[in-house]
């Protein structure tokens, strides 16, 4: 059985929450997906967050 852990149901949610998190100097990593590392300062991890919440917004 899989099991998922939604946290956000919305882009603009998943960005705060990423605010509140950086905020409190502390880091948000995707154990699957490694371009979503954001404890470092990459834009192009920012992107990739970016464009996968746009496309979650497909579904």
């Amino acid at each position: 059985m899989k099991h998922e852990l939604i946290i956000c149901l919305s882009s603009k949610d998943l960005f705060e929450l990423i605010a509140i998190i950086k905020e409190k100097k502390a880091n948000l990593e995707s154990l699957k997906d490694s371009s979503l590392d954001l404890s470092n300062k990459s834009p192009y991890n920012d992107f990739s967050l970016t464009v996968m919440a746009g496309v979650n917004r497909l579904d």
